[in-house]
């Protein structure tokens, strides 16, 4: 799944290929779709 990720201190995210997460019995997995055009 694609992920923004923080990997150091600083200003700043990656946009990187991360593993899908397994949920736990106590999570639930959300969907997320495209944000608003206006957060672009």
């Amino acid at each position: 799944m694609k992920a923004l990720y923080k990997s150091a201190a600083g200003p700043g995210l990656t946009l990187t290929k991360r593993p899908e997460p397994t949920p736990g019995p106590n999570d639930v997995k959300i969907r997320v779709g495209l944000p608003p055009v206006g957060l672009l």
